[in-house]
């Protein structure tokens, strides 16, 4: 678990500073064209409280239909990197790459976006879900996220725009 703890570090740094380089390297108009297309993708997905996938009755309510499902993945997709977006949490070291879905293969790379839940660009009305892996065999991911306070800070990087958000509540999802 140590070396493979410690490789799944390794390939998260890569990606992490592969986003960043390639960003950083993007002429501003594509970042503004791919931001847009993200807040008009947040615009067209439906109000009100997020749809639960996981529904005890086993019925799987889509958030999205049709071409969105796909066109869901080329949303924020810098060409050239895997990542959406890049996570910081600078209270207990964490540094992730953000990833389209929640599928296994996100999850065990780092962060996973929700899909149905608004991207991460900030803006009224939205509400972006994000999740990883605590206690995770391979990776430390969120394993240190019991450890953040009311106040505490993360913020999102997003095509050369910084979030920062702040934690106002905590709550246990069993």
């Amino acid at each position: 678990p140590t070396a493979a703890s410690w490789f799944s570090a390794r390939v998260q740094t890569g990606q992490v500073a592969s986003y960043t380089e390639t960003v950083e390297a993007l002429p501003s108009r594509e970042a503004e064209r791919l931001l847009a297309e993200a807040h008009a993708y947040n615009d067209w997905l439906p109000r009100g409280p997020l749809r639960d996938p996981f529904r005890p009755d086993g019925v799987v309510e889509q958030t999205a239909v049709g071409d969105y499902v796909a066109d869901y993945f080329t949303k924020l997709a810098v060409p050239g990197v895997e990542p959406m977006a890049r996570l910081t949490i600078p209270e207990i070291g964490v540094d992730l790459p953000v990833l389209h879905g929640t599928d296994p293969g996100a999850l065990t790379q780092g962060v996973g976006h929700v899909f149905g839940s608004s991207l991460p660009v900030g803006g009224e009305s939205t509400h972006n879900v994000l999740t990883a892996h605590a206690g995770y065999v391979n990776a430390t991911l969120f394993d240190e996220l019991d450890n953040l306070d009311l106040g505490s800070e993360f913020a999102i990087h997003v095509l050369g725009e910084t979030l920062v958000y702040r934690v106002d509540q905590i709550l246990e999802v069993l």
